[in-house]
């Protein structure tokens, strides 16, 4: 009898915020690339920041010791779905995402 077992790991997609600056630090050092600038798109797990995507261009950053290809692909294609919307609502999108972080780490 054989037995398949699969896990599963909760991700979120979230744009990052000044107190992310230490993990894309530690981030870009593990995988020998250089800090990423602009706004960037992070994958978030259990495991912390485990890939970011800047959305002015340059490539992706991520955990070599975690598999991380799958989501870096679904950065990609938030990045792609956020630069189809009109450019107004991605600053309202963006805003109000900072709102919230701010108002979470005042509490």
């Amino acid at each position: 009898m054989s037995v398949t077992t699969t896990t599963s790991t909760e991700c979120t997609l979230r744009y990052a915020h000044g107190g992310d600056r230490e993990a894309i630090v530690r981030l870009s050092q593990l995988d020998s690339q250089r800090e990423p600038t602009g706004t960037l798109l992070v994958a978030e797990s259990e495991a912390g920041i485990v890939a970011a995507l800047p959305l002015e261009g340059g490539g992706p950053i991520a955990n070599p010791f975690v598999r991380t290809a799958e989501l870096v692909e679904l950065l990609r294609e938030r990045a792609a779905q956020l630069s189809a919307e009109p450019a107004r609502s991605r600053r309202a999108l963006r805003s109000r995402a900072i709102r919230l972080v701010r108002s979470a780490t005042a509490a």
